[in-house]
C-alpha cells in the first residue's frame, strides 16, 4: 500500500475524493480473504500432521481418523454439487474440527485452505452423509447389542466404582 500513499501525497486537494476512492479500492482488492485460500494458506494434508497435532485439533489420533472414516462408510471422494470434490478424510477432519471446538468458519480457512462457505458446505454434506448411513443405530437402540439395559447398568456401575462424583450414573 506504500506506493498508493506516496502517489496520494502528491495529488492536489481537489482530487481528494478520487484519492479516497482509489485507496478504498486498493484496500478492498488487496484483502487476502478475496484470494484463493489454497494459494494463500496451502491445502490441508492429514499425513503431514503429527499425532499430537491431530489429537489437539480433532480429538483423535491420525490413524483413528482413518479408521473412523472407514467405519462411517465415507467415500474416498466427496463430490459436493456445484462446489468442489474433496477427500472423505478431509471432509471428516473439517467436521471433527467443527465439533471439537466452536470455531468461526473464517478461523478454519488457514487450516484447510478453503473458504468458510465451502467448509460449511463440506461439513453439512459430510454430516448428512453420516446421518444417512448410520442414523438407524440411534433410532432404535434396542437393536444395538451393547446398549441393552443390562449392559448399560454394568457400564454405569463400572463408572461409579471408578469414583464418579455423580450418584445417579
Amino acid at each position: 500500500m506504500d506506493p498508493i500513499l506516496n502517489i496520494a501525497a502528491f495529488i492536489d486537494d481537489e482530487e481528494d475524493e478520487d484519492v479516497e476512492d482509489a485507496l478504498l479500492l486498493h484496500i478492498l482488492h488487496d484483502d487476502e480473504r478475496l484470494g484463493n485460500r489454497a494459494i494463500i494458506y496451502g491445502r490441508f494434508n492429514l499425513q503431514t500432521m503429527s499425532d499430537v497435532e491431530c489429537k489437539n485439533l480433532f480429538r483423535f489420533a491420525k490413524n483413528d481418523i482413518t479408521r473412523l472414516a472407514m467405519a462411517l462408510n465415507l467415500p474416498n471422494v466427496l463430490r459436493i454439487e456445484n462446489v468442489t470434490c474433496i477427500s472423505g478424510i478431509d471432509g471428516l477432519c473439517m467436521l471433527l474440527r467443527r465439533f471439537t471446538y466452536p470455531n468461526r468458519l473464517s478461523d478454519l480457512e488457514p487450516l484447510f485452505g478453503f473458504s468458510g462457505s465451502i467448509i460449511s458446505k463440506v461439513c453439512t454434506y459430510t454430516l448428512n452423509l453420516i446421518s444417512e448411513n448410520k442414523s438407524r443405530l440411534l433410532l432404535d437402540l434396542g437393536n444395538v447389542a451393547y446398549l441393552n439395559y443390562e449392559k448399560l447398568k454394568e457400564y454405569s456401575e463400572a463408572i461409579r466404582n471408578m469414583g464418579c462424583p455423580l450418584d445417579n450414573c
